[in-house]
């Protein structure tokens, strides 16, 4: 049997989405990523471009760490922690400013 073409809506049926939010929920999944990836590189950088100054400090360099990112002074601090954070709070900061506000149903 099919449906009248005026039947009344069906209760909890769930209203047809547009193309638009689509698009920005899209963009925003593909911003998050980015967002873990941007991250996750800048976790792996740091470690490494520490280990790398640990293996060119000297042959006599037996206790060398990975300094904690509170402990790094001017140029370091700047390049290894600012700006690498404000690159990270940038990326969700657009994906969440893309999520726009959310419509509640409460009537």
């Amino acid at each position: 049997m099919t449906r009248p073409r005026h039947a009344a809506p069906v209760v909890g049926a769930a209203e047809p989405v547009s193309l638009k939010q689509v698009t920005l929920n899209m963009f925003r999944l593909i911003l998050a990523i980015l967002g873990f990836v941007a991250l996750g590189a800048w976790v792996f950088g740091y470690i490494w471009i520490s280990a790398m100054a640990c293996a060119f400090s000297g042959p006599n360099n037996t206790s060398c760490t990975v300094p904690r990112p509170w402990q790094l002074g001017g140029e370091d601090l700047w390049l290894m922690v600012i700006l690498p954070a404000m690159l990270v709070t940038a990326i969700f900061g657009l994906a969440w400013l893309v999520g726009g506000k959310r419509q509640s149903n409460d009537s």
